[in-house]
């Protein structure tokens, strides 16, 4: 059992209040209960919980938004990286993140666009790609922003990428191949 308080509408309605020593309290509306409370303080609802806003760090919420981390590559070897057998279908939009990212030679850095083709997303250097670039699976329209040894670079391209596209790949062009660095791949909902 519980202790109720319940907003009747029954009759001429009005609030009743039903005590039990259980340590459990139940919220009610029409007889109908909206919100258990327990012994150890934990709530919960019957129904959708709607807010205007939310303080604290997120990490018990669930729901339709979000971050996801679709893949992380490991980019230590090899002229291309592939993230495959992606499902993108539920996503507005694709972020990387480039993490020591670093060619085997002065290069420039392409991301291989959902139609085939290469294209630039940071300026040409030897020295490790830190940065991101985040692309709109409605539009294609992405921005990349990325710093090596001190000297940045931001390009806006078309990316190809759709919400049916199943993998995305990086290259350095040519021959040159990778020696260090990962990059993480989130779907944004």
């Amino acid at each position: 059992m519980a202790s109720l308080i319940n907003a009747s509408t029954a009759g001429a309605g009005g609030l009743i209040s039903t005590a039990d020593a259980s340590g459990i309290l139940q919220i009610q509306t029409a007889s109908t209960t909206a919100l258990t409370i327990n012994a150890s303080q934990n709530a919960t609802f019957a129904g959708t919980v709607a807010a205007t806003s939310y303080t604290g760090d997120g990490s018990g919420l669930t729901g339709t938004g979000g971050m996801t981390l679709l893949s992380t590559l490991t980019t230590s070897s090899g002229t291309t990286v592939t993230a495959s057998g992606l499902n993108l279908t539920s996503y507005k939009m694709i972020w990387c993140f480039f993490s020591g990212v670093t060619p085997s030679s002065n290069s420039i850095f392409y991301i291989t666009t959902g139609t085939g083709t290469n294209t630039t997303i940071s300026a040409t250097s030897s020295q490790a790609q830190n940065g991101n670039i985040y692309f709109d699976l409605i539009s294609g329209i992405g921005t990349s922003s990325f710093i090596s040894n001190a000297a940045a670079s931001s390009k806006q391209f078309s990316s190809g990428y759709t919400t049916a596209s199943t993998s995305i790949s990086f290259n350095f062009g040519g021959t040159n191949t990778f020696t260090a660095g990962t990059i993480y791949i989130y779907g944004v909902k």
